[in-house]
């Protein structure tokens, strides 16, 4: 017997509701969490972004994001101030502006990833191994699902047109530091 569209409808509400309670339980803890005292959550996912992918342009870094570039120059410049980003001159093109971590920067970055990687990893040391594993590769294939359609959404009155941020290769990154490919053996 195949599934039907009502119970693909029922469990995407379902889904729905417990990525809206995700989203609020995060929200609710990195506001509340010391460990978030450097580093807010956009910071973090700056940050996160130039550790990966290198000095980047601020137009670079709003493409990448999906973000708009005044919202990025602003978030660039208040983490300059706070010594966690370098500007430079692009050596191809001096009139644009890139950016790269500071050494505060890649140490900031660095410790709130390995607490966000303890606290997942606590909440998950008492699930079976193979659940973690399938939770891991299940959340990636959602996000990359995501991701391949960011494009198809309807724009809010007044909404900036600007791309949808390049996650497909900013996750290809990331999954790559953090050992989607790993085998079993390597957990």
């Amino acid at each position: 017997m195949s599934p039907t569209s009502n119970t693909y409808a029922a469990l995407a509400s379902s889904i729905e509701t417990e990525l809206a309670i995700l989203v609020r339980l995060l929200e609710y803890q990195s506001r509340r969490a010391a460990a978030y005292g450097e580093l807010d959550r956009t910071s973090y996912l700056v940050a996160r972004t130039l550790e990966v992918a290198g000095p980047v342009s601020i137009q670079d870094m709003a493409t990448i994001l999906g973000l708009e570039p005044t919202t990025v120059t602003r978030k660039i410049s208040k983490m300059e101030r706070g010594g966690f980003i370098r500007r430079s001159v692009d050596d191809e093109d001096r009139r644009r502006s890139m950016v790269s971590l500071s050494p505060k920067g890649v140490d900031a970055v660095q410790r709130l990833q390995a607490h966000r990687d303890a606290r997942i990893e606590a909440l998950v040391r008492s699930w079976p191994l193979d659940d973690v594993r399938t939770f891991r590769r299940l959340f990636g294939e959602f996000n990359r699902a995501l991701a391949s359609h960011a494009d198809e959404i309807e724009l809010k009155p007044g909404a900036w047109e600007y791309p949808a941020p390049t996650l497909p290769e900013l996750m290809r990154m990331l999954h790559s530091e953090n050992g989607e490919g790993m085998t079993d053996t390597q957990g």
